[in-house]
């Protein structure tokens, strides 16, 4: 396992590129920031397996040139009277090994790993993430993780398919094939270069979104089996896999026939599993999108997903297909303001409408990302650690194997009960709709 020393920055000096929206709102937990408490760890991981007959120098070199390929990694923040950049100089990062120890069982070892990656992923150090490879008798696992200041799921996919193109190529000693690599840097002088307009359109969408869902962030309408009095509490992550890729095929290709897509087609088959529930009349989730539309960021490494606010109603006897085509326009709706920061949004609302979380909704497909077909093959995996929260977070992905979800909320049987009822009904959905198709 790779632990590289921290340091704070001292002796760099500051960067002129302030921290992105979403980085001063990770930053802000921080007990250097709120003068007391314990910092709460919140990282992302993602494992690739290789071959066990693993080259540890190549894989240096590889991990190394993947650093200094992404600025946003060079990157790191100190507080000195207000939160500051530095970036590291490249010719300067070196990738050490630190034997961690032996493991009789898969258990002890994640276990270690969860205390390497809770202490390696402070948003105030650099670097931010550390680097692990667990060995055993069948093949090498490599762990690349980032506290989420660094990173979003969509950038865990691309380091997927950039280190195994890296080590492939260094082993081969030929050129590497990878597109060249935006700045993130860049991207957070784009997102405050919004116009003024656009911010005040959008802050007025959000206020009636809020408004619509009682005045506040849209939450899961199902009892979790929380008293309004209670703050965050342990969260349960549970993944599902919810059909094959043919089947995958059969129910994107009715959700087109439609005029939708797949994740229109997720959506409306939530929409079913609410109504079967009695929730009426309307579906409102907080959406977590791509923000920049910028093809320079295609290639970059870094945080960029926004919040959306998304809306549609689901009252009425309502055919699947007609849920497709309100979902789809609702998605459409949702994204004419996803170059505005909620970051930005949230210091013009009002603070009761959004001082307390809401419940997420989301859709990635990792098929297009570069090398994803190797992604199978070598068992990428997205790993995180326990989180705490009130609400119920949906993250639907799309894969070669086909459509899974990863679900959040509450860990007590009546949170258990009622979300585990609610994505059977979205599961049996799914099943009726692509059993439907013949391709």
């Amino acid at each position: 396992m790779e632990l590289p020393e921290q340091f704070s920055g001292d002796g760099i000096k500051d960067h002129p590129v302030p921290a992105s929206f979403n980085q001063e709102s990770r930053i802000a937990s921080h007990p250097s920031m709120r003068g007391s408490g314990s910092l709460s760890p919140r990282w992302y991981a993602i494992a690739v397996e290789f071959p066990h007959a693993l080259d540890e120098v190549v894989l240096q070199a590889a991990l190394k040139e993947f650093v200094i390929r992404h600025e946003g990694l060079l990157s790191g923040f100190r507080v000195s009277r207000g939160l500051h950049r530095f970036v590291v100089d490249g010719t300067h990062v070196s990738v050490e090994r630190n034997h961690v120890g032996v493991f009789e069982c898969r258990e002890s070892m994640l276990s270690a790993l969860k205390a390497v990656f809770d202490a390696h992923t402070d948003p105030l150090a650099w670097p931010a993430y550390t680097f692990g490879v667990a060995l055993d008798d069948e093949c090498a696992t490599l762990f690349m993780a980032f506290d989420h200041s660094v990173t979003d799921l969509h950038s865990l996919a691309l380091a997927a398919g950039e280190i195994r193109e890296l080590y492939g190529a260094g082993l081969a000693s030929k050129e590497r094939s990878l597109p060249a690599a935006g700045s993130f840097l860049d991207f957070c002088v784009e997102e405050r270069q919004v116009p003024q307009d656009r911010i005040g359109s959008a802050v007025s969408r959000w206020r009636d979104f809020a408004e619509a869902a009682g005045g506040h962030l849209p939450r899961f309408p199902l009892d979790l089996g929380l008293s309004p009095e209670e703050g965050d509490v342990p969260l349960l992550a549970e993944e599902t896999d919810l059909c094959s890729a043919d089947a995958a095929d059969r129910f994107e290709a009715r959700c087109r026939s439609v005029g939708g897509g797949t994740f229109a087609g997720l959506l409306a088959a939530l929409g079913v599993a609410s109504g079967a529930a009695g929730v009426r009349p309307q579906m409102l989730r907080l959406m977590a999108p791509y923000q920049t539309r910028n093809p320079a960021m295609k290639s970059t490494f870094g945080w960029f997903v926004n919040a959306v606010p998304l809306e549609f109603r689901i009252d009425g006897e309502l055919s699947f297909d007609e849920l497709v085509r309100r979902a789809h326009t609702a998605v459409k709706a949702a994204f004419h303001h996803v170059d505005v920061p909620f970051g930005l949004i949230e210091r013009q609302m009002p603070p009761h409408l959004v001082e307390q979380a809401g419940s997420w909704v989301s859709y990635l497909d990792y098929r297009p990302y570069e090398k994803s077909g190797r992604h199978a093959a070598t068992n990428a995996q997205i790993l995180t650690n326990p989180r705490r929260g009130q609400e119920l977070d949906l993250w639907m992905s799309r894969t070669m194997k086909g459509v899974a979800v990863h679900a959040r909320y509450p860990d007590n049987r009546v949170a258990r009960d009622n979300v585990r009822e609610y994505l059977r009904r979205f599961s049996a959905c799914i099943d009726e709709v692509a059993a439907d198709v013949r391709l």
